[in-house]
């Protein structure tokens, strides 16, 4: 993020900090995505692996 942020300064100037608020925001909500689905990847083989009839217990 600090590489992204130097980038945009060294190019745009100060007017870059508006645009690297809106890029670290949408990297954040990005990642914070990419981890759901991989838990839900995940768990869903989990699942699968141990079987429905392992899963209650």
């Amino acid at each position: 993020m600090a590489a992204v942020k130097a980038h945009l300064i060294v190019r745009y100037g100060v007017e870059a900090f508006d645009r690297a608020i809106v890029i670290r925001e949408v990297i954040g909500w990005a990642i914070t995505l990419l981890c759901i689905l991989g838990f839900a990847r995940i768990t869903n083989i989990l699942y699968k692996q141990s079987g429905p009839d392992q899963a209650s217990g």
